[in-house]
């Protein structure tokens, strides 16, 4: 009989990867940590014998650990949003999502277990990932043998400087009376953005236009003693003229100028706040900009596995090999303690399966393609009675099939102008495949990514599944959307598998997660290695 080794899934989700250590047989989970109360629902629901708790920083104390007992294995992702190429739009220096990669670190010294596995995106190894390092940082990072990096922040554009800036940056003090409101900043950003729309603009001028009498009326009274307040001031002079009758375009000069002053001074506030080391303030012809030193994510997290006794082996894996009906390349993380014995026999797993063989979308889905789905979410949650199938189940259906009933199968109620887009789309195309008249709501429709408004082609493995209710993916045969339980089969969840929480907190558990046959490879792969030695 194998032994059973005992787990703990930090970062946990949904419960994809905990799902596929356990079908594996090798592993038994002491606890589970997601922050997420949705998807701490989900988990609990469908592994009613392990405890989940919420914050991962509960796991850093005696008690915990006493209750844990001793753990062959740490397993876990860390949000990937910090990483994500489908997170482009951050405004913050510091990602808080990419901290959190420092705290699974934390608990594999904490917890010092003999094998850890971490997944993540692909983009996780990107070099543009980074932690800015402070003074507490450098010692650590020096007897770790990290390569230690600098760059130049750009704090603001040339244009919008004057030497006024840095002398409140120089002085904190000053700087505080220079901020705006949390609720002044999210109205006037909002606005920013949408400076280069005019329908946009204009409808969030009379959405916010109550706030907008408020921060005039605010930023009217602000003292003409330097030029930051005076780009204020001129701001709330265009905000005036419009309220009284101006056109909205009229805003732009004086908007562009007071906003990205506001976000420059944010930013130096984030690098003060977090103690980041930083040199040689400066502008030069193009921006203003300072220095700062840092580690790139990766590095980070595999020297620093190493320094803790850990052989580590890492590597792109395309889930698809693996026996997953969709292309996710996905970051996997092995490690174990180089004084046990498998170590010196750790590689990355292998999959079974290649482009002659691959899943498709109609493994996945052919089965229940037939099936109604509600929009109603509690009805979804009770489930509807499965029939025996028609027609011969794929490989893949059989595994997935292992319910009498087929919950979540639930699916958003489209507008007419969705319905007309889903009928005129054929499979393998996408929202760019539109005819001109049907793209009208967009206001740049060549922008639009290629994953809206695609439809599936059942004889192929699909994209990464991310939330297909924002991405519109629509059904290979029927002119609708992908339920949530047809996105959860694409990612290889079993049909007993409920997710919880509102419609679309269950779409997005399903995107987020890590494919459960994916895991259970993983898994398998290392019970074994383990095992054998």
């Amino acid at each position: 009989m194998s032994k059973i080794y005992t787990a703990v899934d930090l970062f946990a989700g949904a419960g994809g990867l905990s799902h596929g250590f356990l079908q594996s047989g090798y592993f038994r989970f002491q606890a589970a940590f997601e922050n997420n109360a949705d998807a701490r629902a989900t988990y609990q629901c469908n592994h009613p014998n392990v405890a989940v708790y919420g914050d991962v920083d509960e796991l850093f104390t005696e008690e915990m650990k006493q209750r844990l007992g001793k753990i062959d294995v740490v397993i876990g992702g860390p949000p990937c949003q910090g990483f994500s190429n489908a997170n482009r739009q951050r405004s913050q220096l510091i990602n808080q999502n990419n901290n959190l990669v420092k705290k699974f670190i934390q608990s594999i010294a904490y917890l010092q277990p003999t094998a850890l596995v971490m997944e993540n995106v692909a983009a996780f190894l990107s070099p543009k990932h980074r932690f800015y390092l402070s003074e507490l940082d450098f010692n650590e990072i020096e007897s770790f043998g990290i390569k230690i990096h600098t760059t130049n922040i750009h704090l603001l554009e040339r244009n919008y400087f004057c030497n006024d800036i840095i002398k409140i940056l120089n002085e904190p003090e000053k700087l505080q009376q220079y901020f705006w409101q949390d609720n002044e900043y999210s109205v006037l950003n909002i606005i920013y953005h949408q400076l280069n729309h005019p329908q946009k603009l204009a409808k969030a001028l009379h959405k916010y236009q109550h706030q907008l009498i408020g921060i005039v009326e605010r930023f009217w009274a602000f003292p003409d003693t330097d030029s930051v307040w005076q780009s204020y001031h001129k701001m709330a002079v265009a905000l005036r003229d419009y309220l009284a009758g101006a056109k909205g375009w009229h805003l732009a000069p004086t908007f562009k100028a007071a906003v990205l002053i506001q976000r420059c001074f944010l930013q130096w506030k984030e690098l003060q706040t977090h103690q980041i080391v930083t040199s040689n303030l400066h502008c030069n012809d193009s921006y203003l900009s300072v220095n700062v030193s840092y580690v790139t994510v990766a590095d980070y997290t595999l020297k620093y596995l190493e320094f803790m006794g850990y052989q580590v082996r890492h590597g792109i894996l395309a889930t698809a090999d693996f026996g997953t009906p969709q292309k996710r390349n996905r970051l996997l993380i092995l490690g174990i303690k180089t004084n046990h014995t498998a170590a010196a026999q750790l590689e990355l797993p292998k999959g079974l399966f290649n482009e002659a063989n691959y899943r498709t979308v109609g493994d996945a889905i052919d089965d229940i393609a037939n099936i109604t789905p509600t929009t109603d979410c509690a009805t979804g949650n009770q489930g509807m009675a499965l029939n025996k199938p028609t027609q011969k189940l794929s490989s893949l259906a059989q595994i997935l099939r292992d319910s009498d009933y087929l919950y979540n199968h639930v699916i958003t109620a489209s507008r007419e102008v969705a319905l007309q887009r889903f009928a005129a789309i054929k499979q393998g195309d996408n929202f760019h495949n539109l005819a001109n008249e049907l793209k009208s709501t967009y206001a740049q429709p060549e922008r639009t990514q290629n994953t809206i408004y695609l439809r599936l082609d059942r004889s192929k493995p699909c994209g990464t599944v991310v939330n297909v209710r924002k991405s519109m993916w629509i059904h290979p045969q029927h002119h609708r959307a992908i339920s949530i339980r047809e996105a959860a089969r694409l990612q290889t969840f079993p049909d007993s598998f409920v997710f919880c929480g509102k419609k679309d907190a269950q779409y997005q558990q399903v995107g987020n997660a890590v494919p459960p046959i994916f895991a259970q490879a993983v898994a398998e792969y290392l019970g074994e290695l383990l095992g054998k030695n």
